[in-house]
């Protein structure tokens, strides 16, 4: 992915999970945590990717 992407962490509901920037080398690493940094339920989750005018959409699948 682009430098400076932005990674969202949606749940499959539509709620926001994580707000993530990808580094210059266009990584972006989530740690399965929230906003308020408590650990994500396992389940399906989608991740946006937007950088350089286009969108990605991924699952996420978390297993704990």
């Amino acid at each position: 992915m682009p430098a400076a992407s932005r990674v969202r962490i949606f749940t499959m509901r539509g709620e926001l999970v994580n707000d993530l920037t990808a580094n210059g080398s266009g990584l972006a690493a989530w740690n399965g945590r929230n906003l308020y940094g408590r650990n994500a339920a396992s389940g399906v989750y989608l991740a946006v990717i937007e950088g350089n005018g286009s969108k990605n959409i991924l699952k996420v699948v978390v297993l704990r």
